[in-house]
């Protein structure tokens, strides 16, 4: 696995150090993370984009952005709707862990919710710190246990429109599995002289 770290405030910095991309070694990713003090404003939405950005250029194909957030946004130069379109047109799944419950119930759990669901991974809403824990141990398990799946669109058109998506997964004589999975996905735009 290959993992990166973004923080933010109201600026936001890649924190893994000088030009490395991605890396596998825990110890840098602790470190990474207290890179920028915590406090100030916060551009949440300018850090997903950033964060999926980043992500677009990793070499594995299973791609997965987890947001730790209140969900509050006071800074970011991009709107949430910008923020909810790129994440339609990412290939990731983004799990959020909201921290809005731990200060008093301040944040916005609902885009929270609406930025995992946009992309078919899942949120979380711990109380305490012990929960958080407990929710990063969940996601990794999840992350482990995925598949990945394609299929080719019986709709070839290029139109940028679109497409919903339903998945079902049949299980002959067990329980049937829980799905999650994006809603749908944008068809890609053709672009006349390219």
């Amino acid at each position: 696995d290959q993992a990166f770290t973004i923080v933010f405030n109201e600026d936001v910095h890649r924190a893994l150090p000088g030009n490395v991309a991605f890396t596998s070694s825990p110890t840098m990713l602790q470190a990474s993370v207290n890179a920028v003090p915590a406090g100030g404003k916060t551009a949440l939405h300018d850090a997903v984009i950033a964060g999926l950005d980043h992500l677009a250029t990793a070499e594995r194909q299973k791609r997965v952005l987890v947001v730790l957030s209140d969900g509050e946004d006071n800074a970011s130069r991009e709107s949430e709707d910008a923020m909810l379109r790129r994440a339609d047109r990412s290939d990731a799944l983004i799990y959020t862990v909201s921290t809005a419950r731990l200060d008093v119930n301040v944040g916005n759990e609902r885009l929270l919710r609406k930025l995992a669901q946009a992309t078919g991974g899942s949120a979380y809403t711990p109380k305490t710190e012990r929960d958080v824990i407990a929710a990063f141990g969940d996601i990794a398990g999840k992350i482990r246990q995925g598949y990945t799946l394609g299929y080719v669109p019986t709709n070839p058109s290029h139109d940028g429109s679109y497409r919903r998506l339903i998945v079902r997964v049949l299980a002959p004589g067990m329980r049937a599995p829980v799905v999650h999975a994006r809603d749908g996905y944008l068809a890609p735009l053709h672009q006349h002289g390219r």
